[in-house]
């Protein structure tokens, strides 16, 4: 009798793999099959291999930023919590995630349109500038966070979702109720400035952007 694994063990290892490899042909087959049914190019394995690998990258240097800017101490804990006045609760994990998304979307910021779902215009997606417009009543006009355009330093916006496992990708909901502001230091690293929430008001404040104190 011989020792070790017997000869099947082996045999159907190597069958295992051979199947998933004619899956996985079979999926590309059926993938480049409905590519070229709709009148497009089916990309080649070089271009697929590029494209990680850039994705990669990219991730990469989004993990750099997001622990850059944690490491500046500007950030809430992550039990910190934010009530909107339409009293809905945002916790810090839930700022940490927008605050990684941005860094993830920068390069490419994301955003549709609610009509037709078409791309939105540059100026409107996420991340965008956070533009601190004075608001509310002709006679008593206010900006929701202390103005620092004199320094020549602008503010950052981003979607902030509750409790989901991936961040705003511009789609839904769309516009988000609350948004991460941030701003960059003199290193270029974004420090967290607060949490802004659209109260969906009526009135002369319709477009008010309210500035949400964490509680603990």
């Amino acid at each position: 009798m011989k020792n070790g694994p017997g000869p099947s063990i082996y045999a159907n290892t190597k069958k295992g793999a051979k199947d998933a490899r004619a899956k996985e042909q079979r999926k590309d087959a059926k993938e480049i099959h409905a590519l070229k049914a709709k009148g497009r190019t089916p990309k080649g394995a070089k271009q697929i291999a590029n494209e990680k690998a850039e994705h990669k990258l990219h991730l990469a240097n989004a993990k750099t930023e997001y622990a850059k800017s944690l490491a500046s101490g500007t950030f809430p804990h992550r039990d910190a919590k934010f009530t909107t006045p339409k009293g809905n609760t945002y916790t810090g994990k839930d700022v940490h995630q927008a605050a990684f998304t941005a860094h993830l979307s920068a390069q490419k910021p994301v955003g549709f349109r609610l009509s037709d779902g078409s791309t939105s215009k540059t100026k409107d997606r996420h991340p965008k500038e956070f533009e601190n417009r004075l608001q509310g009543p002709a006679h008593a006009q206010t900006k929701p966070l202390p103005d620092i355009s004199s320094t020549g330093t602008k503010y950052r916006e981003y979607g902030i979702l509750h409790n989901k496992k991936k961040g705003y990708d511009g789609r839904s909901p769309n516009p988000t109720e609350a948004r991460l502001i941030t701003k960059p230091n003199a290193h270029g690293v974004h420090e967290f400035v607060g949490v802004v929430a659209h109260p969906d008001s009526t009135g002369p404040d319709m477009n008010d952007h309210h500035l949400v104190h964490p509680s603990h």
